[in-house]
């Protein structure tokens, strides 16, 4: 997001507000991070989460944090992933009750034929996040092959 204000207003200064809870908020992050670390997934970066709704919600939220970050997969796939091959509507329903969107990626679910349809936070911002991510996936590549043919 910083770099995407940054581009709009490239002469802006990025300020950390001084926020009176920031102490607070910083010990919680720190929990949550040696609490993943505990469990194991401080590599992956994704912290623990306790996921609240409907069972149906819980399995479509738990398939969508296994499509990899720069990918996207169609309503349908995720249904077909859970054995409900016509329960699209109902995935699109689940991705809409998403409370936690970045850190369940709701935004990597499109529309069959690839287009982006409805995000809880608005179709600008779902485009902004794949675009964000497949940016992010095509340095790594670039590096990596830069590291490949120093190690040549």
């Amino acid at each position: 997001m910083r770099s995407l204000l940054l581009k709009d207003f490239p002469s802006a200064r990025a300020a950390t507000p001084r926020h009176p809870l920031r102490p607070l908020i910083q010990a919680g992050l720190e929990a949550v991070r040696r609490a993943g670390a505990a469990q194991g997934k401080a590599r992956r970066g994704t912290p623990p989460l306790d996921l609240r709704g409907t069972p149906f919600q819980r399995a479509v939220w738990r398939s969508l944090l296994k499509i990899p970050r720069s990918k996207t997969a169609s309503y349908r796939e995720v249904a077909e992933g859970l054995g409900l091959p016509r329960a699209a509507r109902a995935v699109a329903a689940a991705c809409a009750a998403n409370r936690v969107a970045v850190l369940v990626p709701c935004h990597r679910v499109v529309r069959g034929d690839g287009s982006l349809s409805g995000y809880r936070w608005g179709v600008a911002r779902k485009r902004a996040l794949l675009e964000a991510e497949s940016a992010s996936a095509a340095s790594v590549r670039l590096k990596r092959a830069g590291s490949s043919k120093n190690a040549e």
